[in-house]
């Protein structure tokens, strides 16, 4: 999730290290092995900056960390900039009638294979309250949590990092980041928990240091096609 040319979101993992590595922008397939549309960009990554608070005082509380890119990614097709959270615009819980979108390459089912397209879901989000009820004692207000109650469709293995994109007035904003999920994948009553972005929006803020506001919307998800057969109800982004 780009939110300036030069910065990257996304959840934090212990396990991971930015030697070496880098990360591919503006990708439609997994691999190049599976397909190329042409607007890839393949940047290395110069700094991993970890919320100071990460695991405190809750497992995954605060699980975000920032991506400095070593040079600035080129934007166009394919590749742009996501708004971070507006409050003046109320987030819809517990409506199903209003739902977020969240994209990634995770797998279709328990210990499934990842797909070679990139997938999308659409969730409701859900309140804290719920959520807890469901997670007792292990919700705070870093995480946000979506999903259906009786599950079917959701993240699964792969999906961390995935962003959550809620639409207000024409415009996209960034209001997550795919943090853990209970049970297996979309199981009944087991919401995606969701680093909350707007409650991270101060500490982004600081080491984002400029903002960059885009002066266009993302592309509307709200009509997918190629629906996947899917345990979890994802779909094929055309």
């Amino acid at each position: 999730m780009i939110s300036n040319p030069l910065k990257l979101l996304e959840y934090f993992n212990s396990s991971d290290t930015f030697h070496g590595i880098f990360y591919r922008l503006g990708a439609h397939y997994r691999t190049t092995a599976s397909g190329s549309v042409g607007t890839e960009q393949d940047i290395t990554v110069a700094q991993i900056i970890i919320h100071e608070n990460y695991f405190i005082p809750l497992v995954r509380s605060n699980d975000i960390a920032l991506i400095n890119l070593a040079s600035p990614a080129v934007l166009g097709d394919g590749v742009g900039l996501v708004c971070l959270p507006d409050t003046n615009h109320q987030l819809p819980f517990d409506n199903l009638n209003t739902k977020c979108w969240a994209t990634g390459w995770g797998t279709l089912y328990p210990n499934g294979y990842p797909p070679n397209t990139l997938m999308q879901v659409s969730l409701p989000l859900v309140s804290k309250q719920r959520c807890e009820n469901s997670y007792p004692g292990r919700i705070d207000d870093s995480m946000l949590c979506a999903g259906l109650d009786g599950g079917g469709i959701g993240l699964c293995g792969g999906d961390g990092g995935a962003p959550l994109v809620c639409e207000f007035d024409g415009t996209w904003y960034l209001e997550g980041v795919a943090s853990w999920t209970g049970g297996e994948c979309a199981s009944p009553y087991y919401y995606d928990v969701f680093a909350n972005i707007r409650a991270l929006r101060s500490w982004l803020s600081t080491h984002i240091h400029t903002i960059v506001t885009p002066t266009t919307s993302p592309q509307n998800p709200s009509s997918p096609q190629n629906q996947s057969s899917s345990a979890i109800g994802k779909r094929n982004i055309a």
